[in-house]
């Protein structure tokens, strides 16, 4: 079978396999992953990654959407990404574009809060970086549910 992720739900994925075949121990330990990104990074580089993140969360819901356990488990990961996507088609239905746009920018703002709190001149426009993220992330989510995989893996970039 063809590896379904790349560089996104990986970690996810193994746990469901794991809930499959027994049952994953919880414990007190806290774990902060945080993904840092050089300052000359540039925007073009989260919203790729914001893609493989999608594209590897419709390829996990695509994997386990038979299983009530995982959508159990997941119902408040597969809410929130429900919501960007309503969201962002909501966008184009004329009636519903001015509520669907405060709503996005609400949820994004709230998202990049501490982002917005630097001095960097930039920062007032975080809920529309945000939103655009969102609205990547949705699409790809889409995307990765319909292939079944994500299309994207590092060794694309070398080429």
């Amino acid at each position: 079978m063809k590896n379904a992720f790349f560089s996104a739900a990986e970690d996810a994925d193994i746990v469901e396999q794991l809930n499959k075949v027994g049952k994953v121990a919880a414990s007190d330990v806290l774990c902060i992953h945080a993904h840092l990104h050089p300052p000359e990074s540039r925007f073009i580089s989260v919203l790729r990654k914001q893609a493989q993140y999608g594209e590897g969360g419709g390829a996990l819901i695509r994997k386990n959407v038979h299983s009530f356990d995982f959508l159990r488990r997941a119902s408040v990961i597969l809410a929130l990404n429900f919501t960007k996507l309503t969201l962002l088609i909501c966008l184009f239905i004329w009636p519903l574009t001015p509520y669907a746009a405060i709503l996005l920018l609400l949820l994004s703002a709230y998202y990049g809060r501490w982002a917005m709190l630097s001095k960097d001149w930039r920062a007032p426009l975080v809920p529309f970086a945000v939103s655009l993220m969102f609205s990547i992330n949705a699409l790809s989510m889409v995307r990765g549910f319909i292939q079944g995989h994500q299309s994207f893996h590092y060794h694309k970039r070398n080429k």
